[in-house]
């Protein structure tokens, strides 16, 4: 459809424009547990027609990092979208949000396909093909994108291996810790 080519073209610019690191976005203090409660929210929606539940999980102390608010949210996004896009029918998707006093880690678990080993390690290059044992449905620009972001703060993007069945991927940031 045109909006999934629309969404795909912004990806792959928004992939060139971070790889290329000229022109970096402007970054500000961001309180995330609010931020990730806004996006799950606008997600839900989309959740219910796939009939998936969502959950999120988050301490009461507010936790801060230094990013761009359209590229976390963006991040964000993707995340959330790939976990119900390939969840199975009355899945899951929990979010939690934890600290150090130096990372804030945000981990996404869902109950779908599941990826492991070399499918896990493809999954983080774009235009991968194929997730698990099934095909992608999207060019794997997702994770990318997620992936960049991460490391342009000094952070990472993980899959967690190991798991029978579902995904779950961690997302840890550096935490800027407030008076």
């Amino acid at each position: 459809s045109g909006e999934a080519l629309l969404r795909m073209v912004h990806r792959v610019l928004e992939i060139a424009r971070m790889s290329s690191d000229n022109e970096p976005r402007k970054r500000q203090l961001l309180e995330v547990t609010a931020i990730i409660g806004t996006e799950i929210d606008k997600m839900r929606k989309v959740a219910e027609r796939h009939s998936i539940s969502l959950s999120f999980h988050a301490g009461p102390e507010p936790l801060y990092i230094d990013a761009s608010d359209y590229e976390f949210r963006l991040a964000l996004t993707e995340l959330l979208d790939n976990a119900i896009k390939y969840n199975c029918k009355d899945g899951h998707v929990g979010v939690s949000l934890s600290s150090t006093e130096d990372e804030v880690m945000i981990r996404i678990v869902d109950t779908g396909i599941g990826l492991a080993g070399k499918d896990a390690k493809d999954a983080l290059s774009a235009f991968c093909g194929k997730c698990g044992s099934q095909q992608c449905k999207g060019l794997g620009l997702g994770l990318t994108l997620v992936a960049l972001f991460a490391t342009a703060l000094g952070g990472k993007l993980s899959i967690e291996g190991g798991r029978a069945s579902g995904t779950a991927i961690l997302l840890s940031l550096k935490r800027v810790l407030q008076d």
